[in-house]
């Protein structure tokens, strides 16, 4: 439900990353040139592909993510914003050995943190769900060979915990 939206991708020469600007105005207007196109342009000079999510006001917001995204939709839900719903499919929740996917592990932790437990429970997305994370639709496969099934599992079991709704 938006009374505009508008996204757009300003491709950079030669981009080696991406970033998503969020432009503001008080949800009522959109400061497009000033937070949106102006930075847009600075981060294709250095290299980094960019992506303008313009909207006005907004009744309701979710997040969705599938894997790697997944993981980083759920650290959304947790962390970050208060939204009104997450869909997670086969997200990458936990970063325990035998539980997360390695090359994930390294991406998120490098090859030092790999035995950090504490930087192995921040990125542990199931250590951050509260009372006010919001509903959310899991959904994976027990067979899936990238992401193994007992991540979403871990989700469901801490939602549980803190009694907020889901389904699996």
């Amino acid at each position: 439900m938006y009374k505009k939206q508008k996204l757009m991708f300003y491709p950079a020469t030669n981009p080696n990353r991406r970033g998503v600007l969020l432009p503001g105005g008080g949800y009522e207007k959109i400061n497009y040139k000033k937070e949106g196109e102006e930075p847009a342009y600075w981060l294709n000079a250095h290299g980094f592909d960019a992506e303008i999510c313009a909207t006005g006001r907004v009744e309701t917001l979710g997040v969705w993510g599938f894997g790697a995204g997944g993981h980083l939709a759920a650290m959304l839900a947790t962390r970050c914003m208060r939204l009104n719903f997450a869909i997670l499919a086969y997200p990458v929740i936990r970063m325990k050995k035998r539980i997360a996917i390695k090359r994930v592990r390294w991406d998120l932790l490098g090859s030092g943190d790999f035995d950090n437990d504490a930087a192995m429970d921040y990125f542990s997305v199931n250590k951050s769900i509260h009372v006010d994370t919001p509903p959310t639709f899991l959904f994976h496969t027990s067979n899936g060979k990238s992401v193994p099934v007992r991540n979403s599992l871990d989700y469901a079991s801490a939602m549980a915990k803190y009694n907020r709704p889901f389904h699996i």
